[in-house]
C-alpha cells in the first residue's frame, strides 16, 4: 500500500520485531497463523473478515477492529480484550500493546477463538443449513 515503503525499512531495521512474508499461498497459511503471537487486523471496513476466522481457526490470538461481521465471530466474553473501533489508531495499539505481555490471557484467548471458529466449520454449517431447509413449515 502507500506505506510499503516505510514498512520495508522498518522492517530491515528490526529483523527480530518485523519480518514481511508478502503475498502467500493459502497452504501455507495455517502454520504462519498458528506461530502468530497475535493476529492483528486493523481494517477500516469489512463485510465478513474470513482471515479473522482463519486466524482464529489456527489458534491465533486476534485484535481487530469492530468492523463487520467481527463481533459475532468474536465471542462477547473477549469483545473488550480484542475489538477496538475502526479509526482509533490509539486503542489498536493499546490493546495490541497489552496483549502482547499477557502471555496466560493470549493463550486463553486463543484457546477460545479456536473453539469458536469450530462452529463455522463447513460440516456444522452445512447441517445447519439441512435443517433449516428441510424443518416443516
Amino acid at each position: 500500500g502507500d506505506q510499503s515503503t516505510e514498512l520495508n525499512v522498518y522492517a530491515a531495521a528490526h529483523p527480530a520485531a518485523l519480518k514481511l512474508l508478502g503475498h502467500r499461498p493459502n497452504d501455507e497459511l495455517p502454520p504462519l497463523y498458528g506461530a502468530a503471537d497475535l493476529f492483528l487486523m486493523p481494517s477500516r471496513a469489512e463485510a465478513f473478515p474470513r482471515v479473522v476466522l482463519e486466524a482464529m481457526a489456527c489458534g491465533a490470538p486476534v485484535v481487530s477492529t469492530d468492523v463487520g461481521t467481527v463481533a459475532r465471530i468474536i465471542p462477547p466474553s473477549w469483545h473488550a480484550e480484542t475489538l477496538v473501533p475502526a479509526e482509533d489508531l490509539t486503542a489498536f495499539c493499546a490493546r495490541t500493546v497489552a496483549l502482547v505481555g499477557e502471555t496466560d490471557t493470549r493463550a486463553r484467548l486463543a484457546a477460545e477463538l479456536r473453539q469458536r471458529a469450530l462452529d463455522y466449520d463447513v460440516h456444522r454449517v452445512a447441517e445447519q443449513y439441512r435443517d433449516l431447509l428441510t424443518r416443516p413449515l
